[in-house]
């Protein structure tokens, strides 16, 4: 593990890149809950957000579309205040997107 997700940049056997929607609030339907920090230290996942006509296909890189496109995205509820009840806890970068914990034992 690296930190809260495993170090192949995966969480629950779900890839952490590709296209992403963020639902609006905590009872829509979605796969991750996680905690937008500005923490370096805190962080489990470094996410860069790709431009509509960019492709997201590297560890980090979240290309936020519409919930109706296919493939179906991950569905993400972010929190933006601390919350323990998350699956992991991000920050957004504008390069080097990747995993942000070394490997524990």
């Amino acid at each position: 593990m690296c930190g809260r997700i495993t170090c192949d940049c995966t969480y629950q056997g779900r890839n952490l890149w590709g296209n992403i929607t963020y639902v609006a609030n905590s009872f829509d339907i979605h796969d991750f809950d996680v905690e937008l920090t500005t923490n370096q230290s805190d962080s489990d996942l470094r996410v860069q957000e790709i431009a509509t006509t960019g492709i997201a296909n590297m560890c980090g890189q979240w290309k936020i579309v519409a919930a109706t496109s296919s493939p179906p995205p991950l569905r993400v509820y972010r929190y933006t205040t601390p919350m323990a009840q998350t699956d992991f806890k991000i920050r957004t970068v504008t390069i080097q997107p990747g995993v942000d914990k070394p490997q524990s034992n």
